[in-house]
């Protein structure tokens, strides 16, 4: 990942985080967000947007039109930075050790 990208993205990480800690059920100790990019579309279009629980909670929880467009501006970077992403993966979670939320980033590459 070169230095420019690893500039640019952590603010926009940082939104959806918030994004989803916002619409996250009360009860919930972590909540995941499951994005799905189709690599033949253009740039920022056909993203799919799910969001669980890993707990095995059965709530539906929409993402608001907001994360669509942080999720865009996300896949969007990336793919000007030739490192277009196929999936991506935020889980945020409750940590009691640290008392406060923490979050993971997995991604898978076209």
């Amino acid at each position: 990942m070169d230095d420019n990208l690893q500039k640019l993205h952590p603010p926009i990480d940082n939104r959806i985080v918030q994004q989803l800690l916002a619409v996250i059920p009360e009860g919930w100790w972590s909540i995941v967000l499951d994005v799905t990019r189709d690599a033949e579309a253009a740039e920022g279009s056909e993203l799919s947007l799910s969001i669980s629980s890993d707990e095995g909670y059965r709530d539906i929880v929409m993402p608001p039109r907001e994360m669509y467009e942080t999720v865009i501006q996300h896949a969007d970077l990336f793919a000007s930075h030739r490192q277009p992403w196929s999936t991506l993966r935020y889980r945020v979670f409750f940590d009691e050790t640290i008392d406060n939320w923490r979050f993971t980033i997995d991604y898978d590459y076209a």
